[in-house]
């Protein structure tokens, strides 16, 4: 999935970002435990605050705070309402 991210900004083959993607993780699994603690620790990180960005500029959206856009909840109720 992530080589597959990857190719919306760099002009590679799927095939050569998997096997990068692969490569990397594999490294950081087998030096030692400590630098795997460190690499988890800082991606978990990373995914906490993009969780934390895509929350915030959904609220935007929806109450009206993204520029040149009204507060709208008719997504949520049009065509059979929520989950028909």
């Amino acid at each position: 999935a992530g080589a597959k991210i990857v190719q919306y900004w760099f002009d590679v083959p799927l095939w050569l970002s998997a096997l990068i993607f692969m490569v990397l993780m594999t490294a950081t699994n087998l030096f030692s435990v400590a630098s795997y603690g460190e690499f988890e620790f800082w991606f978990a990180g990373i995914k906490v605050a993009a969780i934390i960005a895509f929350i915030a500029l959904g609220a935007a959206f929806v109450f009206g705070l993204w520029p040149d856009k009204e507060a709208d909840f008719s997504n949520l109720t049009s065509h059979g309402g929520f989950m028909p």
